[in-house]
């Protein structure tokens, strides 16, 4: 499988790194803290933030959708405008991470970053990611979807 990469651009990278900020901002305000283990550290998070955010930056010109925002308002359903989700990392070898309250029949990008290049590794609907092999830790809770298991970006 030819996995395509979307090359980015600084203007990118400043968009998303508004995003994240403003993100930062709003869970501050109502005392929130970082999702999924990032509490306490602020500018990790942010960091955390503006990856993601270029992850679905480069999901969504793939797909030729829009990548949206939970700060566009209480419409946000997903992190692009047809509803699928995208999870970045930056390590070449990394897994697709599931919630167990992540919905079973939405799809699931993972995104594998290093700046400004941003190679879509594939998919998966949330209910198939939770397969008991896939448990991380009975703690998280989060499953750890291998990329071996991942349907090919250009089937869908």
């Amino acid at each position: 499988m030819t996995r395509p990469t979307v090359m980015l651009s600084a203007d990118d990278v400043g968009r998303s790194t508004v995003r994240a900020w403003r993100r930062w901002a709003i869970n501050r305000g109502i005392g929130s803290g970082g999702g999924y283990g990032y509490a306490g550290n602020q500018s990790f998070n942010v960091a955390v933030d503006v990856l993601g955010d270029l992850g679905e930056i480069a999901v969504a010109r793939f797909l030729g959708v829009e990548s949206r925002s939970p700060n566009d308002g209480p419409d946000y359903d997903g992190d692009l405008s047809n509803g699928d989700e995208v999870r970045t990392t930056g390590w070449p070898h990394g897994h697709l991470i599931i919630h167990p309250e992540d919905p079973d029949d939405r799809v699931f990008w993972l995104v594998l970053a290093d700046p400004p290049r941003f190679e879509i590794a594939g998919w998966c609907l949330g209910a198939d990611g939770k397969r008991p092999e896939f448990r991380r830790s009975p703690r998280s809770g989060s499953y750890m979807v291998p990329q071996r298991v991942l349907r090919d970006p250009s089937g869908r």
